[in-house]
């Protein structure tokens, strides 16, 4: 009889713990482990707290750091180099000045010479030597050659300013212009001689082509070359009288 009442009280037992379970634990869910809960989490997509989201890189901030190195290439420009002293600077090609200026006709046979000398230099890689700066500040050496080989003047000459007097004494007057003519002597302003910070007159010089453009030495190409007369502010025009 003892033995039947033991019994009893341990079945009664596990029937109460059995009830209990069932109560705290959903009916169908498994119970897991609390290493078995954070996986789940983790798979899900569930935030732990104290763990922080890894950061994405920004696609807009790369595509505009490259944008800017792309615009500063474009920006960059090469310059025309320019002469010290008296010589004068040499020309460069301005694109947007390259239109040919009014002409009046009745041009000597002096003029004619002129221009058929120039143009005889075009493209030459003559002047390029040391007195010139490899050929950067050759103007008043390729016109002084020009104007040597027409018969105007004797001797080449290096300097703008020694040149303008030379022409000067061989009977050349300073013109109005325009309208320009064939083998007008022009110098131009194109950089400061003085280091004063201001552009000096007579820092360039050139003969003026017949068909409206000007012929004198390219400091970027280092040789003669066809450009617009106003590539430059023009400080005088010298025509035989």
């Amino acid at each position: 009889m003892k033995k039947i009442i033991e019994m009893s009280k341990k079945i009664l037992s596990s029937a109460v713990l059995a009830s209990f379970v069932c109560m705290s634990v959903p009916c169908g869910e498994a119970i897991s482990s609390p290493i078995q809960n954070l996986q789940k989490n983790l798979g899900r997509g569930t935030a732990v707290e104290g763990a922080k989201a890894p950061k994405k890189k920004s696609a807009y901030s790369v595509k505009k750091v490259k944008a800017s190195k792309k615009t500063k290439s474009k920006s960059a420009k090469s310059r025309p180099g320019s002469g010290g002293g008296n010589l004068g600077d040499a020309a460069y090609e301005s694109s947007s000045n390259a239109a040919p200026v009014a002409m009046a006709s009745g041009a000597s046979g002096l003029a004619s010479k002129i221009v058929s000398s120039i143009r005889g230099l075009l493209n030459s890689t003559a002047f390029r030597g040391a007195d010139v700066k490899g050929g950067k500040v050759a103007c008043a050496k390729v016109v002084s050659t020009a104007l040597k080989n027409a018969g105007v003047i004797n001797r080449v000459i290096l300097g703008v300013p020694d040149l303008v007097s030379e022409v000067k004494r061989k009977g050349f007057k300073e013109v109005k212009a325009p309208p320009f003519k064939a083998g007008d002597i022009v110098t131009w302003r194109t950089y400061d001689r003085n280091k004063d910070g201001k552009k000096d007159n007579d820092t360039h010089i050139g003969i003026v082509d017949s068909n409206g453009q000007a012929i004198s030495n390219s400091s970027s190409r280092r040789m003669p070359r066809r450009h617009g007369v106003n590539y430059a502010p023009i400080c005088r025009v010298l025509r035989k009288a």
